[in-house]
C-alpha cells in the first residue's frame, strides 16, 4: 500500500509539472493570437531588405529561433509599432533586442548607410 501511495504521489507531481508547462505554452499562444500572430521581426527585416527565408541561408537556425523568441516576448512592442509606422530605417537599434542580428544580416554595402 505504501508503494502505491509513493507512485501516486510521484505521478501527481509529474502531472503538476506538465500542467504548468502546458499553462505556459497556452499563455504564450494566447498572447501571439491576441496580437494577430504578427511577427514584428519579419516587418523589421523587410524594412531593411531582408526576409526570414533568405536569412535562413546566412544565419544559423538557432539564431533565428532566438530572435523570434525575443520578438514575441519583447516588452517594447509599442515602441516598435511606432517605429514601424514611421517608415524610418534607422533608430531601431535603441530598442530592438534583435538589432545586432539584423545588422549582421544586412548586405555589406548597406551597413554604413
Amino acid at each position: 500500500m505504501d508503494e502505491l501511495i509513493v507512485k501516486l504521489a510521484f505521478f501527481a507531481v509529474i502531472a503538476f509539472i506538465l500542467g504548468l508547462g502546458l499553462l505556459a505554452v497556452s499563455a504564450a499562444w494566447r498572447r501571439a493570437l491576441h496580437e494577430g500572430g504578427r511577427l514584428r521581426l519579419a516587418e523589421m527585416m523587410h524594412r531593411h531588405g531582408l526576409d526570414l527565408a533568405g536569412a535562413m541561408m546566412h544565419a544559423p537556425s538557432y539564431d533565428l529561433a532566438q530572435a523570434t523568441r525575443r520578438c514575441v516576448g519583447c516588452a517594447r512592442k509599442v515602441e516598435c509599432d511606432r517605429w514601424l509606422a514611421s517608415g524610418k530605417r534607422g533608430g531601431y537599434e535603441a530598442f530592438c533586442p534583435n538589432a545586432a542580428l539584423i545588422e549582421r544580416l544586412k548586405p555589406a554595402g548597406e551597413l554604413a548607410a
